[in-house]
């Protein structure tokens, strides 16, 4: 196997696991309901799929961070902080859109 291979092969897997939400964020899904609901209510944004799914536990509090992507093919970051707040949500960069 070539050494370009083997890196695309590992790049895949990486790529992969980023995108795929940890065990603990699939087991304890109720916040996907919460920023389901926020999203369409704040942003007008059916959620097609999340991506690089975060969810910790810090000084005592439960903070989730994903990056949420509608159907109408926007893309938001989202974070709550403790699991009585709500979801702040940062819109992403349109794909075709020039940084300078």
């Amino acid at each position: 196997m070539t050494g370009r291979k083997v890196a695309w092969i590992v790049g895949f897997i990486l790529a992969l696991s980023s995108v795929t939400p940890t065990a603990s964020a699939q087991e304890s899904g109720s916040w996907r309901f919460d920023i389901r609901e926020e999203a369409l209510e704040t942003h007008h944004c059916k959620i097609d799929y999340f991506s690089h799914v975060v969810e910790r536990i810090i000084n005592g509090k439960s903070v989730v961070m994903a990056k949420v992507h509608c159907g109408d093919s926007r893309a938001f970051d989202a974070i709550r902080n403790g699991e009585d707040e709500f979801f702040t949500f940062t819109k992403c960069r349109e794909r075709d859109e020039r940084v300078c």
